[in-house]
């Protein structure tokens, strides 16, 4: 006879993960490598050897992380859930209260009741390959910024000549490593395929 899951529900911060699981009062834990590895002992102690299955709400870079540290590092099974999902189910059990504790109990009775399906990290090639597409999107935005800003230079007619340069040179330097970046792109989608 298999035993049953132990659910744990995290409230993922940039410097602290609160925890909270069946029958134990919330724990917080540093948010570095070493807190996440004394989470882990601490969890599954608790489980007394029983499967492990962590769930958090999506919290961007903070959540992927320990996500990621979870299921290969440890080789556990997490979920992450959209927050979203999490704050109509607070809602659904009436909780006003919003604290860290209460926000990893929240996480853990919404995986208890709704079992949610395991989150599996995406390959290198395209994590990276969604880091550069995002530093490109970034660098376009900053181009286009100061592009509008030499357009409307031309209204100011006592502007410095070292603001002109400096926004010429900018322009040119954020140019330049937007190809930089596309070559990468390009480099790594041909070697993907």
């Amino acid at each position: 006879m298999s035993k049953p899951t132990f659910y744990v529900g995290i409230d993922v911060g940039q410097e602290e993960l609160v925890v909270a699981m069946n029958n134990c009062k919330a724990r917080s834990f540093k948010h570095t490598v070493a807190g996440i590895g004394q989470m882990v002992t601490w969890a599954k102690k608790q489980g007394a050897d029983s499967p492990l299955h962590f769930c958090l709400e999506a919290t961007g870079v903070y959540g992927y992380s320990l996500a990621t540290r979870l299921t290969v590092k440890f080789g556990l099974a997490v979920s992450i859930i959209n927050g979203a999902q999490i704050a109509s189910f607070a809602r659904a059990q009436l909780r006003r209260t919003k604290t860290d504790q209460v926000d990893a109990q929240v996480i853990l009775d919404f995986a208890r009741t709704q079992h949610p399906p395991l989150w599996q990290p995406e390959s290198k090639s395209l994590h990276q390959l969604y880091h550069m597409v995002v530093m490109a999107d970034k660098l376009q935005q900053a181009l286009r910024q100061w592009k509008n800003r030499k357009h409307c230079y031309q209204y100011i007619d006592d502007l410095p000549d070292m603001v002109k340069r400096t926004n010429r040179s900018l322009v040119v330097t954020l140019k330049r490593q937007i190809l930089k970046v596309e070559k990468e792109i390009e480099k790594l989608v041909n070697n993907v395929k």
